[in-house]
């Protein structure tokens, strides 16, 4: 038995087969004839048994003409690809070359026929202004992180005119998570000098250099302070009732999810109870629905919604 024969025909059916487009025995021969394996119906037959002994699930295929054999155990699924495809490519923080390369190589983990289906498929482009340094960053922190080692850095600023500014000092921190919101990396570090946690962007990180450290390791509800850095949402809430045009039903179940609770559906409206931190950052995205939102309760926060577009107005003489 020729290994090599095996594994060359396990790439066969891996990139070329799927449940709807199998080969014949007399396909595969000619394949494996192609790359210089010469075989038989019998060969094909036993090594397909070998591969599915071994957990290469292959499938037969039968019809009235012909038997034919594919390959079933394709780690990712169609739909499941070309979610992994999109998000690479609106990922703002890899290149446009580097998508193009991970895009391929993930969609060689499928057989050639489901590949024509998602290159097939119009895929919004995405504009990119990358720091191609980042992979490289995330790279150094995950070894630290997993060493419990400390890293220094320096970090910097953009200006208004996008050009870097870089901060006095070189920082150094202990890093303990890396974390994505709204498109961005950023690691979560503990901070000695401040006896606190501390977020930074890792676009903005450069020249990391790892060092040893004797800190006692903090405890990090990971959960809870992504919740409290990142979220309008997070911190202490209160409790609120808002008034709703019916057409924003699907804002309001993705923002509050099951801690939504319905009060009140009208032919037009709805209104419901929810619970949110009272900030500026709240009341910019109530502020974004114009007239199709309004609060009605508690008081307090309606007299401080009320405030703060007083003096929105105050600012531009209004």
């Amino acid at each position: 038995m020729s290994k090599g024969r095996i594994l060359k025909l396990l790439d066969i059916l891996q990139q070329q087969t799927d449940p709807e487009h199998p080969l014949t025995s007399e396909q595969l021969i000619t394949l494996l004839d192609q790359q210089g394996e010469t075989v038989e119906r019998k060969t094909i037959y036993d090594d397909v048994r070998i591969l599915n002994e071994n957990g290469y699930d292959t499938g037969l295929y039968r019809n009235s003409q012909s038997n034919g054999y594919y390959y079933d155990a394709h780690i990712f699924s169609l739909p499941e690809l070309r979610i992994l495809c999109d998000a690479i490519l609106a990922s703002n923080f890899i290149d446009e070359k580097k998508s193009d390369d991970l895009v391929e190589r993930l969609l060689k983990l499928t057989s050639v026929h489901e590949r024509k289906v998602i290159t097939a498929t119009e895929r919004q482009p995405h504009h990119k202004k990358v720091n191609k340094q980042i992979l490289y960053n995330i790279d150094r922190l995950q070894r630290a992180i997993q060493e419990r080692r400390g890293i220094s850095f320096r970090y910097y600023d953009v200006t208004i005119d996008g050009e870097k500014r870089y901060r006095p000092r070189k920082y150094r921190a202990i890093p303990y998570a890396i974390v994505m919101n709204e498109g961005r990396y950023y690691m979560i570090s503990w901070f000695a000098r401040m006896n606190d946690f501390i977020t930074y962007r890792i676009d903005r990180m450069e020249n990391i250099e790892e060092y040893e450290h004797e800190e006692a390791y903090q405890p990090l509800d990971l959960e809870q302070y992504v919740a409290s850095r990142f979220s309008m949402f997070a911190g202490e809430q209160t409790a609120i009732t808002l008034r709703c045009d019916n057409i924003l039903a699907e804002e309001m179940r993705d923002k509050f999810g099951d801690e939504l609770i319905i009060v009140e559906k009208g032919e037009d409206h709805f209104v419901i109870n929810v619970r949110a931190q009272i900030s500026e950052m709240f009341f910019g995205w109530l502020y974004g629905f114009g007239d199709r939102v309004r609060i009605l309760a508690p008081e307090s926060v309606i007299e401080e919604y009320k405030a703060g577009m007083r003096r929105m107005l105050e600012e531009y003489g209004g």
